[in-house]
C-alpha cells in the first residue's frame, strides 16, 4: 500500500486491515506527518514500513505495539528528535531500522534488540551510542558521517568508517 507526496498529516488508521498474512508494504513517503503517536501503528504485520521524508518530531511510547514489521525507516525526518525510550516496546520482528538523516539525540535501546541492521547516517546530532550489550544479535552499524560525531562503547570502537 503506498500513500505518497499527498499531503497526509496523520498515520492513517492501519488497525483495521485484517490480513490473513503479512504485507509486503505501507509507504507513507513524502508527505506530512508529524508524529506517530501511542499505538497509532499497532496489531498489523508488516515486511516494510516507510515513513521517509515527513516532517515527523516524535515517535511516542509504545507506538508499534502489538505490531510484527521487519523494517521501519524514517530516513529523511530532519525534524525527528524525539524517540520515546519505549517507542519501540512491544514490536516483535524489527531487523532493521534506518534512522539517517533525523536530528534524534539518543537511541532507545527496548524493542530494538533483535535489529540486525541499524542505520544512522548522517546523523549529526546523535553523540553517544548505547551498549554493544543492549542487543542480543550482531548488529550492522551504518554510521557512514563526513565528520565524527559519536562516542561508541568500547566494543565498537575497533570498527573502521
Amino acid at each position: 500500500m503506498r500513500i505518497v507526496y499527498t499531503g497526509l498529516q496523520h498515520v492513517p488508521n492501519l488497525n483495521g486491515l485484517n490480513t490473513s498474512s503479512v504485507l509486503h508494504m505501507v509507504d507513507l513517503d513524502h508527505n506530512k506527518i508529524k508524529k506517530i503517536s501511542t499505538g497509532e501503528i499497532s496489531n498489523i504485520a508488516l515486511n516494510q514500513l516507510i515513513l521517509t521524508n515527513n516532517q515527523i518530531e516524535i515517535v511516542e511510547e509504545e507506538a508499534f505495539a502489538d505490531s510484527q514489521i521487519a523494517s521501519i525507516v524514517f530516513r529523511g525526518n530532519a525534524k525527528l528528535k524525539v524517540l520515546h525510550r519505549t517507542a519501540f516496546r512491544n514490536l516483535q520482528n524489527l531487523r532493521l531500522i534506518d534512522l539517517s538523516d533525523t536530528s534524534i539525540t539518543t537511541l532507545p535501546t527496548e524493542g530494538l534488540h533483535e535489529v540486525d541492521t541499524l542505520r544512522i547516517e548522517n546523523t549529526y546530532s546523535l553523540k553517544k551510542f548505547p551498549s554493544v550489550y543492549n542487543f542480543k544479535v550482531s548488529i550492522d552499524l551504518w554510521l557512514r558521517t563526513e565528520r565524527a560525531i559519536l562516542k561508541l562503547p568500547r566494543p565498537l570502537r575497533t570498527l573502521v568508517f
